[in-house]
């Protein structure tokens, strides 16, 4: 059976050309540390913006109740696609490791399953393409 190191040296990332893969994931990898890194250090040295005469204790509502569910769709929409692409992304090597292989096993087989369904309702006519 072929090692990790064996597969990953052929592979190469799409858009990539040509560059090794695990060389691109620990690229990726250090980018997306490296700008939570800077925007913790940006709100370490800059901190939280201050009201100058403080709260005057009126309170304005800048969104209605669709708009609030909008905004929470889309938030918890963004965050299961992120967990997603973390999953194939980095999946064996880093996601595997931390939940251990049980639950990234069940993890997997939910988002099977939601693909699935996903497709099932696209073929039924729904308007949604792949």
């Amino acid at each position: 059976m072929a090692s990790l190191a064996d597969k990953t040296a052929v592979a190469t990332a799409p858009g990539l050309r040509g560059l090794p893969f695990i060389l691109a994931l620990i690229v990726v990898g250090a980018v997306i540390f490296g700008f939570s890194l800077l925007l913790a250090g940006f709100l370490a040295i800059r901190g939280r913006i201050r009201i100058e005469s403080g709260r005057s204790g009126h309170r304005i509502r800048r969104f209605n109740g669709i708009e609030r569910f909008a905004h929470w769709l889309l938030a918890v929409s963004f965050i299961i696609l992120g967990l997603t692409g973390l999953n194939i992304t980095y999946g064996k090597l880093v996601v595997m490791p931390v939940l251990g292989q049980d639950a990234f096993a069940a993890e997997g087989l939910a988002v099977a399953e939601l693909e699935r369904g996903r497709r099932a309702r696209a073929e039924e006519g729904d308007g949604e393409d792949d």
